[in-house]
């Protein structure tokens, strides 16, 4: 499961993750560690011992503080990053094919278990909003670090006791030495899952790219409603449940996509502005040049053959940075002519 958790800095997304920790007491131990590479992932559940294979852990949570640390992964060369992710929400193999045998840490499918937290500023979330293609945003949930229902609270307030929690027994607790677990699904769920997915594969039903895994989200999510509540089956009551939960992640998601969108609008209107700046900027110059071109024209035309420094000593202050570009055209169109005198820096302008 990836969870996504979208604000604005400092509303707590990080607080979040902390207190979703103090909220469940269990006697299980989960390894948490921000998340590197692809080829890192392998790493954090396997090794080579005497180069022999050796699963050291079972289950990881991968932590990213800020999204602009995940878009920086995905922004190295060659980077195996989101489709290791991608592939690991599905519980598929992992590993890569190195040459050098020490470096292979293949995983076998379903033999671990792996969870990602993001923390995710709106207007930073483009490069996982746009990584669509790759499919690995639709494999988020997406909740708020705000609480606009939160009560008002004051340092008085007696902390409640945490739930103490366990893994449901029975089938699932027997199964845990094997490695593997069947979770039972309520028929009425399979169904509609089944007809919506035959649906979809026979171009019946269309679906946003962004909802495009949107059924197994659900399941994964009703699965753990049922796992807290202790029983080890997804019942109606956690599929409904979980719709509510999808809703809120729908919305969350929204509101991101939303904060892009005016984003973009933004940095057009910027984009726009500075073009029609440069634009203004540029005729200006052309105004300018001509205006000391007039200038200079007027006063050759009239005295027949002027000095150029006495043209730069005359010349006004507006027109002083324009007056060679002017000169160079009277020349260019053939109106008056640079004609070199006795000393170096002696030079007139006659009337052609």
């Amino acid at each position: 499961m990836f969870i996504a958790i979208a604000d604005d800095s400092g509303l707590g997304k990080g607080t979040s993750i902390g207190t979703a920790r103090d909220c469940i007491e269990n006697p299980y131990t989960l390894q948490s560690i921000n998340l590197g590479s692809g080829e890192g992932i392998g790493h954090q559940f396997m090794e080579r011992v005497g180069g022999e294979l050796n699963q050291h852990t079972e289950a990881v949570m991968f932590l990213v503080n800020e999204i602009d640390s995940l878009t920086a992964m995905q922004g190295r060369s060659a980077s195996t990053v989101t489709p290791t992710l991608c592939s690991a929400w599905v519980g598929e193999p992992l590993g890569f094919a190195y040459v050098d045998k020490n470096k292979r840490l293949p995983m076998a499918e379903h033999t671990y278990r792996l969870t990602l937290v993001c923390g995710v500023q709106p207007k930073r979330a483009r490069s996982l909003i746009e990584a669509a293609g790759s499919g690995l945003p639709q494999r988020f949930l997406w909740f708020p670090a705000l609480d606009l229902g939160a009560p008002e609270l004051d340092d008085d307030v007696v902390a409640p006791e945490p739930m103490r929690w366990m893994l449901p027994g029975g089938d699932l607790e027997r199964a845990l030495g094997a490695g593997s677990y069947s979770v039972p699904v309520a028929a009425s769920i399979r169904q509609q899952i089944r007809k919506e997915r035959s649906a979809r594969m026979r171009g019946l039903m269309h679906v946003d790219e962004l909802d495009s895994h949107r059924n197994l989200s659900r399941l994964k999510v009703a699965t753990a409603l049922a796992f807290l509540d202790g029983r080890a089956d997804v019942s109606e009551e956690d599929w409904e449940l979980s719709g509510t939960l999808m809703a809120v992640s729908d919305a969350t998601r929204g509101h991101v996509v939303d904060a892009l969108h005016r984003l973009k609008v933004e940095e057009a209107r910027d984009r726009g502005k500075t073009k029609g700046a440069e634009q203004i900027a540029a005729t200006e110059e052309v105004h300018k040049v001509n205006d000391a071109e007039d200038w200079a024209w007027g006063k050759i035309k009239a005295e027949g053959s002027v000095r150029e420094g006495e043209l730069k000593r005359r010349c006004p202050s507006r027109f002083k940075d324009y007056l060679p570009e002017a000169l160079a055209r009277l020349e260019r169109d053939k109106k008056a002519k640079r004609e070199q005198g006795k000393r170096k820096d002696s030079v007139s302008w006659h009337k052609s």
